[in-house]
């Protein structure tokens, strides 16, 4: 089973903010993997795979 984290060691985890996170859930970038509406629960592989995502899509703004 994946380790899940709430919303501010998630972000202590990938090195961002709390609010980074919820700005990539809203974008579509992250999941939660349990817990509640107001105390969502990230897997790491998620937030890791969201991180990911996210910088792609900045390449790629960037770049056109």
């Amino acid at each position: 089973m994946a380790r899940l984290l709430p919303a501010d060691l998630a972000a202590l985890a990938v090195g961002v903010k709390p609010g980074t996170l919820r700005q990539w859930r809203y974008r579509g970038h992250l999941q939660p993997a349990g817990g509640t509406e107001r105390r969502p629960l990230y897997a790491l592989d998620d937030l890791y795979a969201a991180k990911q995502a996210a910088a792609r899509k900045t390449r790629e703004t960037v770049a056109a």
